[in-house]
C-alpha cells in the first residue's frame, strides 16, 4: 500500500491540504455576485448618450490637463498650488515621447519643439 505515489513524501497531506484551501475559496450564498454598492457604474453612465462625450473629454483632456475638477482634486498630482488646467506635464510627456519620433512633424517655430523634432537637443 506504501508503494503508491499519492502515498509517498506526505502527498496524502499536500493532498488533502490543497483540497481544504480550495473549498474555502468558494462561497455558500450569493456573497461573490454582488452589485456595486456606489451609484455610479456602467449602465448609468453609459445609459445616457451625453455622456459619450464626457467620458471622451476625460480620456483626452489627459494629454493636456492634470485634472477636470476644481482646484485641488487633480487626477494627476502636479505640484503644490498648480490649477488643474494649468500644467502641461502630460503634453511634455507626449512631446518627448511622440515629437523625437517620425510620427509628428513640427510646422511652427517653437525652439524646444523644434529641436526635440530634429533630435537636436543638449543637455
Amino acid at each position: 500500500m506504501n508503494s503508491h505515489p499519492l502515498f509517498r513524501r506526505g502527498g496524502l497531506k499536500i493532498a488533502a491540504a490543497t483540497l481544504l484551501l480550495t473549498a474555502g475559496l468558494s462561497a455558500c450564498t450569493k456573497d461573490l455576485d454582488r452589485s456595486p454598492f456606489y451609484d455610479l457604474n456602467t449602465e448609468s453612465v453609459y445609459g445616457d448618450p451625453a455622456n459619450y462625450i464626457r467620458v471622451l473629454a476625460k480620456c483626452y483632456a489627459g494629454f493636456n490637463l492634470s485634472g477636470q475638477t476644481t482646484t485641488g482634486n487633480p487626477d494627476v498630482f502636479a505640484g503644490q498650488g498648480k490649477d488643474e488646467g494649468e500644467t502641461s506635464y502630460l503634453r511634455a510627456y507626449w512631446y518627448l515621447q511622440e515629437l523625437t519620433t517620425d510620427e509628428a512633424a513640427v510646422a511652427w517655430n517653437s525652439g524646444p519643439l523644434q529641436e526635440l523634432n530634429r533630435t537636436s537637443w543638449t543637455s
